[in-house]
């Protein structure tokens, strides 16, 4: 087969099996659903377990429901009194919670839209939250510099986790829950036995800030995204740096995630664009580049890997069609 290049991606592939995967990419930069989504940024998307629920929230106050096959919106949820900073839902699709810069994380029933509980503590807002597969515990961080582990069934405080003299701005369980993963503002990726509640390892490379973080789903891997313009990938067993991705130059990363089988890596920039990887190679396999003006702040994958969305500055969600035909 002759050499293809594939515009939309940008990239060349040289091998027939490359080529084929790079038409398949290619074509989804053409094949999306674009929501106009919320009337301030988005600030962080997630999709249910199943794969049929995409969960947005907004520097708008509200958090967004959306029918992922029809791109429908099923309904806003508001409660906040600040911008919305980020949601998470659990495996079975029944909850959801989000944190504010209010001060406050709410956990929400799906079915009715009701707040189920509200979690208070933290001064100075929420930046992040994370749920633990198994839906029990609630990881949260804040500008006053602590990491907090919540009971969701209770929603009880377990522990306050001193997370240091830095911010702490993302946050990620392992999928085996033995670990919590924080991106910090001191240039560091933290690793913390969920069981203890004490660090367990400083992972140290990055030369600015770290924005996003993400985990494989064997809990072999975490992804790290930073304002030094790199993906990093690190090996949890070890501590060590394994790969540096370089694509958004001159841009920071601010986002991360793999996909459900942990072939592919998705990561967000301030420029505005969407960059797909093989995480096993670290080639950058395609570039969409649909938001309009501004940051891409959040990229999830959904349940199958099929659909990849990104949420920017420009309060739009973009789908990308990532199915092969």
């Amino acid at each position: 087969m002759a050499l293809m290049n594939s515009v939309a991606a940008g990239i060349v592939f040289v091998s027939a099996t490359t080529i084929a995967v790079g038409y398949w990419y290619a074509q989804a930069r053409e094949s999306r659903t674009v929501l106009n989504a919320h009337d301030n940024w988005v600030t962080c998307v997630v999709f249910s377990g199943e794969g049929g629920l995409l969960v947005s929230s907004s520097a708008d106050e509200t958090i967004k429901l959306w029918t992922v096959a029809t791109g429908k919106l099923r309904g806003t949820l508001r409660g906040h009194t600040a911008s919305v900073t980020s949601v998470a839902i659990s495996t079975d699709g029944r909850m959801i919670a989000s944190a504010s810069e209010d001060d406050s994380i709410n956990l929400w029933e799906v079915a009715s839209g009701k707040i189920r509980s509200t979690f208070t503590g933290h001064k100075y807002g929420v930046n992040a939250i994370a749920l633990s597969a198994d839906g029990e515990l609630l990881a949260s961080a804040s500008p006053d510099v602590t990491l907090r582990l919540w009971d969701v069934r209770t929603g009880k405080e377990k522990a306050k986790l001193g997370a240091g003299p830095t911010n702490v701005r993302c946050l990620a369980f392992t999928p085996n829950g033995k670990w919590l993963v924080s991106g910090h503002m001191d240039f560091t990726v933290n690793l913390w036995d969920v069981s203890t509640g004490m660090r367990t390892a400083v992972l140290t490379g990055h030369k600015s800030h770290v924005w996003g973080v993400a985990v494989s789903p064997d809990s072999s891997q975490v992804a790290s995204a930073s304002w030094d313009e790199t993906v990093r990938l690190w090996d949890i067993k070890t501590g060590q740096s394994t790969q540096v991705l370089r694509v958004h130059e001159g841009y920071s990363v601010l986002c991360v995630a793999f996909s459900p089988d942990g072939r592919l890596l998705a990561s967000g920039g301030a420029d505005g664009i969407v960059n797909l990887w093989d995480a096993q190679t670290g080639k950058r396999m395609a570039k969409f580049d649909g938001h309009r003006k501004g940051p891409v702040w959040s990229v999830a994958f959904n349940n199958d890997g099929t659909v990849l969305a990104s949420g920017g500055s420009d309060g739009m969600i973009n789908l990308w069609n990532l199915r092969q035909e």
